[in-house]
């Protein structure tokens, strides 16, 4: 039987640093959450913004979701921030009610790693690429990682 080592375990076992930051070894996990009700007067390149607080300057990404009712007539939505409408998730048919989400169903990330490169964090938005409005809401969910 071998002992197998991943990368940053041999980088810390010949004393070099590893590829984790150092500021994000034992980072603290944060859940931010919002909801919004299409009110039907929403057009195409309207911009939703979410939560309270921009997510903090150099937080990572670990997981998000958008849970959504029918939005009907092909309503395509983008996932991202205001600095990159799409940085989550591209334009994206929601026409038929269901879950988007960065995790697949075999548990591998979509874009796990995700760094906020602003200095100021960022705010998440919805971004409307098309289609017409229904009276629906959509939950939105994101889980970071920030700095120990």
């Amino acid at each position: 039987m071998s002992t197998l080592y991943g990368v940053n375990k041999t980088l810390s076992n010949t004393g070099t640093v590893n590829t984790i930051e150092p500021e994000m070894q034992g980072a603290k996990l944060k859940w931010f959450f919002d909801t919004y009700t299409f009110l039907t007067t929403e057009a195409a390149a309207d911009v939703i913004q979410l939560m309270g607080n921009p997510l903090p300057a150099e937080a990572r990404v670990v997981d998000w979701f958008i849970d959504h009712g029918d939005l009907a007539n092909n309503r395509t939505l983008e996932f991202g921030t205001l600095a990159d409408p799409n940085a989550f998730m591209e334009a994206t048919d929601c026409g038929a009610a269901a879950d988007k989400k960065n995790m697949t169903d075999d548990g591998v990330s979509l874009s796990s790693g995700f760094e906020i490169a602003s200095g100021d964090g960022q705010t998440p938005t919805l971004t409307l690429a098309g289609g017409a409005a229904a009276a629906v809401q959509v939950r939105v969910g994101i889980l970071i990682a920030t700095k120990g």
